[in-house]
Order: structure tokens, then C-alpha cells, then sequence
């Protein structure tokens, strides 16, 4: 409160630029290629914790178990998806030129993504040194051979100028 009372100013988009379209929402449903290892997980959490991280893994793991539980489901999740998505990217990317913002989760994914679309991206993720997001932003802002920007979601969820992209997964 006191930050929009002195400093902070809040613009909606329905107040500043009525003319824009309503957002459109598409779902892409994505097969799980490891679907047995994962339900797997699902079935008994702990006992996939401890051969494949050790017991001591195992033992913490279980302190905490759902929590633990759901963050390795969603890891398997976009280990079982990723080659998919990144066929989706590319053919949206080819398809119809326009830049597109992708936003994940894991390092891992953001390491994948940029393996996959080195030539044509950039990123921003916890490791992006302060300086270098500028740059990044504005190369994606900028050059018309950068199609993709990758971020981490708390690395690049706010604060960040993207409008080169009409289109965000």
C-alpha cells in the first residue's frame, strides 16, 4: 500500500491499451515418453529416491515426502516431454517466423532449450550475470536472427521489455 501511495505506479492493460485483443489460450498436450518410470515415482516415491540417490537422499526425502514427491514428478514430467516441445518450438518457429517467449521452470529445461536453439536464442536464468540480461533482452528485442527467448520463470518473470514476441509458452 504504501509503495502505490508514493512510488508505484500500476497500468492494466484495459486502462492504457484498450484496442489490444484479449489474450488467446492454447493448450498442446504433450505424450509422456517415460510414462512407466514415472508412475513408477508415483507409486512408491521413497523407494525410487533411494536407488537413485542413496539412502541418506532417501531419508530426507521423506521428511518432507509430498512436497519431495511432487517436485520429482514434475522433473520426470519434462524429462518425458522435452523432445516434443522442443519439436513444437522449432515448428513454430518455422512455421510462421514470428519470435516466441518461452518461460521454464528447471535449469535443466533452460539448458536443454538453449543446447537445442543455441544460433537462434538467448536466456536468462540465475546464472545471467546482471549485465549480461540487458543484453540479452536486447538482443532479442533487436535481431531479427533471435527468435526465442528462454528464462527461467523467477529469473525473467517480471521487469523485462519482450514485445518483439507477440506469443509466449
Amino acid at each position: 500500500k504504501k509503495l502505490v501511495e508514493s512510488i508505484m505506479i500500476r497500468r492494466k492493460k484495459a486502462n492504457v491499451l484498450p484496442d489490444l485483443p484479449d489474450k488467446l489460450y492454447s493448450c498442446v498436450p504433450l505424450e509422456l515418453e517415460n510414462e512407466r518410470e514415472y508412475r513408477k515415482v508415483e507409486a512408491d516415491f521413497i523407494q525410487f529416491v533411494q536407488e537413485t540417490k542413496g539412502k541418506e537422499a532417501a531419508e530426507k526425502a521423506g521428511k518432507a515426502e509430498h512436497l519431495a514427491k511432487i517436485e520429482a514428478l514434475k522433473q520426470l514430467s519434462v524429462k518425458g516431454k522435452m523432445k516434443q516441445a522442443i519439436q513444437w518450438i522449432r515448428d513454430f518457429l518455422d512455421t510462421n517466423g514470428n519470435k516466441l517467449v518461452v518461460f521454464a521452470v528447471h535449469k535443466t529445461t533452460v539448458d536443454a532449450l538453449m543446447k537445442e536453439f543455441k544460433k537462434e536464442a538467448v536466456k536468462i536464468d540465475g546464472s545471467t550475470p546482471a549485465g549480461k540480461r540487458n543484453e540479452a533482452v536486447e538482443e532479442f528485442q533487436n535481431n531479427p536472427k533471435v527468435k526465442l527467448f528462454v528464462g527461467n520463470i523467477q529469473a525473467a518473470g517480471t521487469g523485462l521489455t519482450l514485445t518483439a514476441a507477440s506469443s509466449v509458452a
